[in-house]
């Protein structure tokens, strides 16, 4: 649905019973702060960590670009499926 909102891929739809579906568009730093607080000192693949957090509005360009930023300083990524600076599949990210 992402490609389906206006130019930022933002919805403004929300049920009365139903929690927000997406209420504006979310920002890397919002990923950034949930990653870093929930996973500290813990080990996932790409896809394990995407699966976690599958309750999030982020879509996977975020993820990436999240945990490009903070390779190397706060997460160290082995990778696995992907080559030399990618992130997917099995790619194992550790948080510091």
């Amino acid at each position: 649905m992402w490609p389906l909102g206006d130019e930022e891929g933002t919805f403004e739809y929300s049920g009365e019973a139903q929690k927000m579906l997406i209420s504006r568009t979310p920002t890397n730093q919002e990923l950034q702060d949930i990653l870093l607080r929930d996973f500290a000192g813990k080990e996932f693949s790409f896809d394990e960590l995407r699966e976690r957090t599958w309750n999030l509005q982020f879509v996977e360009k975020h993820y990436r670009a999240v945990l490009k930023t903070l390779e190397d300083k706060q997460i160290t990524i082995t990778r696995v499926t992907s080559k030399k600076t990618g992130i997917k599949g099995r790619d194992l990210i550790r948080f510091k």
